[in-house]
């Protein structure tokens, strides 16, 4: 029977971090007892790793397996599950999150919406990073009922109040998206030409976007200028965070659960190669698309959509940190009290790694080690 919502979940085992099968285990657990909600795992390691699972009979959940060598390339994953899926929408999440009851409850509701507003409509949905030492004790209560609104609550405040004891950071533009699956296949799911780590989500959202724009693209989209506070973001990081403000202060947001990168997993030395991908994308005013995945019904409004092309909006967005300001005190969080978007509370530091986290900044991104090198020096000079 074919469900109104399909969760798409990728996965491969990582080699040497023995706990991203409880991760994955913890992830379907989160949607435990939800019979109208279909969960597809695609995994593509050597070995399928449903029997090692505690939740892997679950009602809900329909888990494939297909072993795929090479680097790991999520999006690709993504959308083999997607042809899976029976949905008449998908919700793109990943083995490492984890998502509160509350939050789960709330997803019907905009189905709804998605489903006024027309199938080139989505939702985007921010996701904080916790601590390594934060996580393996949140993890160890967030299935506790009584507690786990509460844990999910103290995350999120404690991040806003600039602090840096359990949370790591936030992704306001996040591959957490809910999507009509139709229109997804229609524009080609995931680039095939992103494999590894990073950005083929940015580009799956900038398509999105260009067909469904939040407000006129700024001058300065295509730059690529992430920073630790939301409120200096630059460029598609700040058009992309519009949509995804508004459901970070009504708790509609996901937790990322931490896990090792280790550079000596080509996964992660991919990054440099798609950024240079998406970068040439970005050229592209029209927008390319990929070919329609397999399974793409020829929906009459979404071909009429097809040959009218990509628009831009009319309307001119606020300033965005001005906006972020406004959004916070009509919330109930005034900045002076919930600096987190924009910086640190006073006497926070957060520590730099080190030695390791710089060689790795600079192995991955050397053009950002470079800015940071240039401003440290900067205001040595200038203190």
């Amino acid at each position: 029977m074919n469900k109104l919502l399909s969760v798409i979940i990728p996965f491969r085992k990582r080699s040497g971090d023995r706990a991203s099968i409880e991760r994955l285990d913890q992830a379907i657990a989160c949607f435990a007892d939800q019979p109208d909600i279909e969960l597809v795992v695609f995994d593509t390691g050597r070995q399928s790793t449903r029997l090692k699972l505690t939740n892997g009979q679950q009602d809900n959940l329909r888990y494939f397996h297909q072993y795929q060598p090479g680097v790991f390339a999520p999006g690709q994953v993504r959308n083999a599950a997607v042809a899976h899926a029976t949905g008449q929408y998908i919700f793109l999440f990943d083995a490492d999150l984890l998502i509160s009851r509350e939050m789960i409850d709330q997803l019907s509701g905009f189905v709804r919406e998605l489903s006024l507003e027309g199938p080139l409509a989505f939702r985007m949905f921010p996701c904080l990073y916790l601590s390594q030492r934060y996580s393996a004790h949140f993890t160890a209560e967030f299935f506790k009922p009584v507690l786990q609104q509460a844990l999910y609550q103290e995350a999120f405040e404690s991040w806003f109040r600039g602090e840096v004891c359990k949370v790591d950071g936030i992704a306001l533009a996040s591959s957490c998206l809910l999507i009509n699956r139709e229109w997804f296949l229609a524009i080609g799911g995931f680039r095939q030409a992103f494999a590894g780590h990073g950005y083929e989500d940015f580009d799956l959202i900038h398509r999105l976007a260009m067909y469904y724009p939040v407000g006129k693209r700024p001058a300065d989209y295509p730059v690529d200028v992430k920073s630790q506070f939301p409120g200096d973001y630059r460029g598609f990081r700040r058009y992309f965070s519009y949509y995804a403000v508004p459901h970070l202060f009504n708790g509609s947001f996901l937790l990322h659960q931490w896990h090792p990168r280790p550079l000596t997993r080509q996964y992660h030395r991919k990054r440099k190669e798609n950024e240079a991908c998406f970068a040439e994308i970005l050229k592209d005013a029209t927008v390319t698309l990929p070919e329609p995945l397999p399974g793409f019904q020829a929906d009459a409004e979404i071909l009429a959509v097809l040959k009218n092309g990509v628009f831009d909006s009319d309307t001119v967005l606020s300033d965005f940190p001005c906006w972020l300001r406004e959004q916070q005190i009509l919330n109930g969080f005034p900045v002076e009290e919930y600096p987190g978007l924009f910086h640190f509370q006073a006497g926070v530091r957060k520590k730099n790694g080190g030695f390791w986290r710089k060689l790795r900044k600079l192995i991955l991104n050397p053009r950002a080690f470079f800015q940071d090198s240039m401003f440290i020096r900067k205001n040595y000079e200038n203190p």
